[in-house]
């Protein structure tokens, strides 16, 4: 009797030493934490300083309306006015160093950089000569049409890939708006072009401040269904070259989870021009990038 006592004891305590029943996953809270990892957005900046001015024609000294006026902050966001019919401008912008651009006539024109001081107003009258303009670096850069136009082959679309890319380890800002993305993060790449051709592992930079993952578009869908949540990923479009010349153009794109009710559009786009000096793939000019 001692021994059975004994028996139906122990069968007693092991049970409650088991291990627990195990839970079911609260994917609630693991969607919650996921959103929880989201950067904030940044603070609005301060805009407590002016620059404005004249855009004026330098041989008839007629005022230019209509040109577009970017000011593009050395370290922050690119504000931007457009020229009224007497050509003058006006942009509220925070203290910092600026590049003053002009588009007019499907044309660019980037003036010195010059700093601006809290509370400051920098007044600048730019003139246009439209003589010159034909010689101006044309706003959205394209190749010369030759005969041999063509999908660029497979060494070409890494070697142009690769520049790219590396153009962006090097400065942030060459693409999309220069702040979609940060030190230390890792971006993926769509490997597809547009089903015309691939980008290849070869053309990945390493060592750099980002990880670089190459992924073609459907997977990275599935990871952002997996995820729940949308990120931005880094694709080209196209890969075309022209005798000497190429051109790539690369945008900033969202993948966003299938059923998500965020509405979340992005779309970050560039056109960047390469020719080809001393057998290499040498940069030469590229638009700004066009973000809505």
């Amino acid at each position: 009797m001692r021994f059975v006592l004994a028996v139906l004891s122990c069968l007693v305590a092991c049970k409650s030493a088991a291990a627990p029943e195990p839970v079911e996953p609260n994917w609630r809270d693991a969607a919650a934490r996921s959103r929880r990892q989201v950067r904030p957005p940044e603070p609005e900046p301060i805009r407590d300083a002016v620059i404005e001015g004249e855009i004026v024609d330098i041989v008839t000294g007629e005022g230019v309306g209509g040109a577009t006026i970017l000011a593009d902050r050395v370290s922050g966001p690119t504000e931007a006015a457009i020229s009224d019919e007497q050509g003058a401008f006006r942009i509220e912008v925070s203290a910092g160093r600026y590049h003053t651009l002009v588009y007019y006539a499907d044309y660019q024109i980037e003036l010195d950089g010059f700093e601006v001081g809290p509370q400051e107003t920098v007044r600048r009258e730019i003139g246009l000569d439209p003589a010159a303009l034909p010689n101006v670096e044309p706003l959205f850069p394209e190749c010369p049409k030759v005969a041999n136009d063509y999908v660029a082959s497979p060494a070409d679309t890494e070697a142009l890939t690769a520049a790219v890319l590396e153009r962006f380890v090097r400065d942030p800002s060459t693409i999309g708006s220069g702040r979609e993305f940060q030190a230390g993060e890792t971006i993926y790449v769509d490997s597809e072009i547009r089903g015309r051709s691939q980008v290849t592992a070869g053309a990945l930079p390493t060592g750099g401040l980002y990880t670089f993952v190459l992924k073609p578009r459907q997977e990275l869908q599935s990871l952002a269904d997996l995820r729940g949540i949308p990120f931005l990923y880094v694709g080209f479009v196209t890969a075309d070259v022209a005798g000497d010349c190429a051109t790539v153009d690369v945008e900033v794109f969202v993948a966003s989870p299938t059923r998500s009710e965020s509405g979340v559009l992005y779309d970050c786009s560039q056109s960047v021009l390469y020719e080809k000096r001393d057998g290499k793939w040498q940069f030469k000019i590229d638009s700004m990038a066009s973000c809505s």
